[in-house]
């Protein structure tokens, strides 16, 4: 019987293989393809494509470990685990097209220098109030990430595809 360690090397070595035989299918020239990986070699998308992949590893995460955090750590409810996440989403879905007004008005630089200090410090806040963390510390904790999440999120991706 395979071990745990042995199902995932074989699910890493699965993927390495179906990665190499999709790139070498892509580069065959004459076909139509689904996905042109030719983008691949221009550097800002790359760079985009990387934060925002990047931001959202982080956020989903954040939305897991919040939750939990709150249940178990400070033994709230289901439904106050979920609210705790609410005013930071809803910050977030409203600031989506305001930071893209201001992308296009301000630049992407300050944005994202901006944005990268907010979400910076709202990790950092949580790391440092670790052991004293209470509802209204996540929710302003939370606000701080998302606001600086909105200011690089979609902007990422619009820069990249420029």
């Amino acid at each position: 019987m395979i071990g745990t360690a042995g199902v995932a090397y074989s699910g890493l070595l699965v993927t390495v293989i179906s990665f190499v035989i999709f790139f070498k299918l892509a580069k065959q020239e004459g076909k139509a393809h689904i996905i042109n990986i030719s983008v691949l070699k221009n550097t800002s998308f790359n760079l985009g494509l990387l934060i925002y992949t990047f931001l959202q590893f982080i956020q989903i995460s954040l939305t897991f470990v919040i939750p939990n955090l709150a249940q178990l750590g400070l033994k709230t409810s289901a439904l106050t685990s979920g609210m705790l996440l609410l005013l930071g989403s809803l910050l977030s879905a409203f600031f989506g097209p305001v930071m893209g007004r201001l992308l296009d008005s301000q630049g992407f630089k300050k944005l994202f220098l901006i944005g990268s200090f907010l979400a910076m410090a709202g990790i950092l806040l949580y790391i440092i109030f670790a052991q004293k963390l209470s509802i209204a510390l996540i929710v302003i904790f939370h606000v701080m990430f998302m606001t600086g999440f909105s200011m690089m999120y979609n902007n990422s991706m619009t820069i990249g595809l420029q």
